[in-house]
């Protein structure tokens, strides 16, 4: 009698061999007609995602390319000659404090696309080596975190809703002050040597040079 029941049992279960009807568990069959079902709807994109975030590095971005296309770039430019006959660390120092201003309201790629073409010919005309300028603006530039616009990670903090514009502001200007002054003395010392800033380099020439030949040609 148990062998009977244990192959009746036996016949009951199904086949390797043989396709199965039942669904697995946890997945429904589409009704026919149905759409396909979604990922994610618009609803949570529009609920979960920080669009204030979004549009506050996106309007960086646009003012720019809205700052190189209107000549804003050049007229920056132009207004820092007189920068030419202060010293060299006097001049990083004032270019660091004005992209740091800068920076605050604008976000670091936005600032380092404005400031870097203008530094470079602002270097090549003082007869300096570019790098002496651009590797402090460079840096400056992410020393923002006065404002939540400044960098991406300012602006994510900001987006958690834990802390304002007003709790970052003046921890933010202590910590743009400190990192100047790092920045300031490490290219004054040590930069200086590592990257041999002392001596105008040749593929800064060939660069001005270049420079020259399309201006005469416009």
């Amino acid at each position: 009698t148990s062998g009977t029941s244990l192959e009746g049992l036996a016949n009951n279960l199904p086949r390797s061999d043989q396709p199965s009807s039942s669904q697995p568990v946890g997945l429904v069959e589409p009704r026919a007609g149905s759409p396909p079902s979604r990922l994610v709807s618009w609803a949570d994109i529009e609920a979960r995602v920080p669009w204030g975030v979004l549009l506050l590095l996106g309007g960086g971005f646009a003012l720019a390319d809205a700052c190189v296309s209107s000549g804003l770039s050049q007229l920056i430019g132009a207004n820092l000659t007189w920068l030419g006959p202060l010293p060299a660390a006097i001049s990083a120092l004032f270019l660091m404090l004005i992209v740091s201003a800068v920076t605050a309201v604008t976000s670091n790629v936005a600032t380092a696309s404005i400031f870097v073409p203008v530094v470079s010919s602002l270097a090549q005309s003082m007869q300096l080596h570019p790098l002496y300028l651009l590797i402090p603006v460079t840096l400056t530039t992410s020393l923002a975190f006065v404002l939540p616009v400044s960098t991406p990670p300012n602006a994510l903090a900001f987006a958690s809703g834990r802390i304002t514009a007003m709790d970052m502001a003046p921890l933010g200007l202590v910590l743009n002050l400190i990192g100047i002054c790092a920045v300031l003395l490490a290219i004054s010392s040590f930069g200086s040597l590592l990257f041999e800033l002392g001596d105008f380099p040749e593929w800064a020439h060939a660069i001005e040079g270049a420079a020259d030949s399309r201006a005469s040609t416009q």
